[in-house]
């Protein structure tokens, strides 16, 4: 399974426990047919690019979150690391490198006020 997919696994499966259904995913995202969701869960089916915003909006996931994912899979990393720092000019080096390991740990991690003051203090 692809990480892109198990983005999208985990994250149905997390609201899955918020009552939403595979239906709704489904409906939001813009797919004709539910089953397009438990297709992309098992890994049987890719997610194509131009379906990742709607994705990420059904998903409730910030913007970006499989875009990236999907175009770091199918670029391959020192590809993907290309372009993106041709294109990607308004932040440094050594802040593109914390983003990057924050979303090595997690796709879409919690920053709350708590989090900020513990980054900053790190920082400093």
């Amino acid at each position: 399974m692809l990480k892109s997919q198990q983005i999208v696994a985990d994250r149905v499966a997390e609201l899955k426990l918020q009552g939403k259904s595979q239906k709704e995913i489904a409906y939001v995202a813009g797919f004709q047919n539910a089953n397009m969701i438990a297709m992309i869960k098992s890994g049987s089916t890719k997610i194509a690019l131009e379906r990742a915003p709607d994705l990420e909006k059904a998903l409730e996931l910030p913007k970006g979150t499989i875009g990236r994912q999907l175009l770091l899979e199918e670029l391959g990393s020192d590809l993907y690391d290309y372009v993106h720092d041709v294109l990607d000019t308004s932040l440094s080096y050594q802040e593109r490198e914390i983003i990057k390991a924050v979303r090595e740990v997690k796709a879409a991690p919690k920053f709350d006020d708590r989090a900020k003051r513990i980054l900053i203090e790190l920082l400093k």
